[in-house]
């Protein structure tokens, strides 16, 4: 991120801001980076291979949308919003789609961080291209399953308010109140989360 962009919030804050706000906390204002997992190391490997098929690949799997044209790993900027971030693949055949690689299997449900991370990419590929983006896909890549999202304009302003209440916890270095949740046990922040 150039000097410019310094102020913007990246998407990945806003997903991590809906897993657990003090997240934010610990990596923009303390400066602390989770542990780095196998888990994690096998998420980037398997991107980074997703990212060469993409070369050759015409159709995302499983749901016969193409990609033929679609930009991958774009860098998406927006002042106006206050967000940035990198988007897996938009496809633009017909009506424009967000979609974001996990390096997971498919769950039962698309988590809630997931979902709004979607409805913050479509809010910046919406503001480059001024076409409407209502649809996203999470492709989940240790089961190959890509599942529909649909992007309401609820979630969209949503996104625009947690981009709010991420710059709160910044700017006036608030720590939020810890919640237990059963996601705090593979969460990659619980040693300090604990200690404060």
């Amino acid at each position: 991120m150039s000097e410019d962009e310094g102020d913007l919030i990246p998407v990945v804050l806003v997903k991590q801001y809906v897993f657990c706000p003090r997240i934010v906390y610990f990596s923009e204002v303390l400066g602390l980076r989770e542990r780095e997992t196998d888990l994690m190391r096998e998420g980037e490997e398997m991107q980074q291979v997703e990212d060469s098929r993409d070369q050759r690949r015409k159709w995302l799997p499983g749901r016969g949308i193409e990609t033929k044209s679609a930009r991958h790993g774009k860098l998406y900027v927006s002042r106006e919003l206050g967000l940035v971030g990198v988007v897996d693949v938009i496809a633009e055949k017909g009506e424009v789609a967000v979609i974001e690689r996990k390096a997971a299997r498919r769950p039962r449900r698309v988590h809630r961080n997931h979902v709004y991370q979607l409805a913050a990419y479509a809010l910046l590929v919406e503001e480059a291209t001024g076409r409407p983006v209502r649809r996203g896909y999470v492709h989940y890549l240790k089961s190959n399953d890509v599942v529909e999202v649909t992007i309401t304009e609820e979630a969209k302003r949503h996104v625009l308010w947690m981009v709010q209440q991420i710059r709160r916890i910044i700017w006036e270095e608030r720590l939020p109140p810890y919640v237990e949740k059963p996601a705090c046990k593979s969460c990659g922040y619980r040693w300090i989360c604990k200690q404060i």
